[in-house]
């Protein structure tokens, strides 16, 4: 085995190898954060009253829910049922049967909107914005590539030449709901402006949330709050994938940032959504200041705001691709979906107030400089995992647990780390504090949809170079881009090499 000083003077980080978590007294996390968590500050919204009945019906579908991921999910033909099921029987529920009741009792909350970017809708309201950043131009390059034959994986892909101006705008009258960043007004839906919705779905149409007709531009809002709250002002930062962490930081933590810098909204609450991660808390708190108000969402609950602030998007990852109705077989395959798309200066904006915030104790030499970052769970596993960790670890890495650190652990971690090794997930997001010229080698499979260039996008302009050791998907097929996959070593070997890794 390769000599490892930082396993010597630090035996926590050893312990992480096998599994077990850090020794609190190596890493404290900040204890600033943990008092404001429970203070007053943070005003958590009720979640929405249910009768008996729908609670009973509640605990069922969440019982079922359980069982199906714990159980069942891991067969094949049940995976299917599931999904033909969700997608054509609920689905038809959803947009014909229940929408059909409301109309019969005379209801117009899931009645038909306009789905209006936000830069149109300013525009035909006359609105006035402040604007926070000018529009910017993106860099882009080439990211290595290994087996070298699978860079063309990384070829024929549209990118985007200019980032949109970074600015905020208030408006009257706003409806906000959570785990959404869709902002309804009168009979207008307001979407972001790199949302596509000619190509783009929406996590909200996969959970039966809305109805979005594409080629109309029109939108059903299912989840209709017959008794939503009310507060006089707010900032909104909810978003379907906030409970991601990498979504999160690259895309919902940068507009926070952005926001929270100019004094001029010192006195803003913001709006968040409700049961985030521990981890995305702190990172929240860091960021927004420790005396900013903050309003928790639950999902499903609406909250009427009568002038409410929205800062226009900062990074933007389609959900999912849209897909073709069942008669248009005839119709092309869509192509062309955006990998990711994000602003340097906003992200360098949250770097800043993220790094002047953190605790001012630091672990220093104690911190190893090659990490990799071991994924066992959940989707996209690897399945070589034994032998890709024995081979780092003989190259003087230290295997570390993303999920027994805090979030100010993960800061510190990789602040100091000069090279990142990892299978693709949110954990790899934590690239986003590397110092700058800090290399980043993502393990990824390899599949017609996959978004190879996401984090080559996102880390390109802040001086971090990205990686790539592409592999083949073995195990979970029918789960597309999140089935299980297999890297091969020799790969690893010369990814190192090219990289003059010793």
């Amino acid at each position: 085995m390769g000599e490892n000083r930082d396993m010597e003077v630090n035996p926590s980080l050893s312990d992480s190898i096998h599994g077990e978590k850090l020794y609190s007294s190596v890493w404290q996390p900040d204890q600033r954060l943990q008092k404001h968590l429970c203070s007053t500050a943070i005003r958590s919204i009720d979640e929405r009253k249910s009768t008996s009945i729908q609670g009973v019906k509640g605990w069922f579908f969440l019982k079922l829910r359980d069982t199906y991921r714990n159980r069942l999910k891991q067969y094949l033909l049940v995976r299917t049922l599931v999904r033909w099921t969700w997608f054509i029987v609920f689905s038809f529920y959803q947009r014909y049967i229940l929408v059909g009741l409301e109309c019969l009792r005379g209801g117009e909350g899931r009645r038909q909107r306009n789905l209006i970017a936000l830069s149109d809708f300013v525009m035909d309201r006359g609105l006035r914005k402040q604007v926070l950043e000018p529009v910017e131009k993106l860099a882009h390059g080439d990211p290595a590539v290994f087996p070298a034959e699978d860079r063309a994986c990384f070829t024929s892909v549209d990118e985007r030449e200019l980032f949109p101006e970074l600015s905020v705008v208030a408006i009257s009258a706003a409806q906000v709901y959570g785990a959404s960043n869709l902002v309804l007004v009168g009979d207008d839906v307001i979407c972001h402006d790199l949302f596509d919705c000619q190509r783009d779905a929406t996590s909200e149409e996969l959970h039966r949330r809305s109805w979005l007709q594409a080629r109309s531009k029109r939108i059903r809002w299912l989840s209709n709050d017959e008794f939503p709250v009310s507060v006089p002002a707010a900032a909104l930062f909810t978003d379907a994938c906030a409970q991601n962490y990498a979504h999160w930081l690259s895309e919902v933590l940068p507009r926070v940032a952005l926001f929270c810098s100019e004094a001029r909204y010192k006195n803003v609450p913001i709006i968040v959504d409700a049961h985030l991660h521990e981890n995305i808390m702190d990172s929240l708190l860091l960021v927004a200041g420790f005396d900013r108000e903050i309003i928790t969402l639950p999902i499903n609950r609406g909250l009427n705001v009568d002038l409410l602030y929205v800062t226009s998007v900062t990074g933007y990852v389609p959900f999912g691709h849209r897909k073709r109705r069942w008669f248009e077989l005839y119709r092309k395959k869509l192509t062309g979906h955006s990998q990711g798309v994000f602003s340097s200066k906003a992200l360098g904006v949250m770097r800043e107030r993220v790094h002047s915030c953190e605790a001012q104790e630091q672990t220093g030499n104690y911190l190893p400089s090659k990490i990799f970052l071991r994924r066992r769970v959940g989707v996209r596993s690897l399945v070589n995992s034994d032998e890709v960790e024995a081979f780092f670890t003989d190259q003087g890495f230290l295997i570390v647990e993303m999920e027994s650190l805090t979030f100010q652990q993960q800061l510190q971690l990789f602040g100091h780390a000069e090279i990142v090794v990892s299978p693709t997930g949110a954990a790899l997001a934590n690239a986003l504090f590397c110092r700058s010229g800090a290399q980043v080698v993502v393990l990824m499979a390899k599949h017609e949809e996959m978004i190879y260039r996401y984090w080559t996008n996102m880390l390109n302009s802040l001086n971090v170079g990205v990686s790539y050791v592409l592999g083949e998907i073995s195990k979970n097929r029918d789960l597309g881009i999140h089935g299980d996959f297999s890297v091969d070593v020799r790969d690893l070997k010369n990814c190192l090499r090219v990289l003059s890794v010793k």
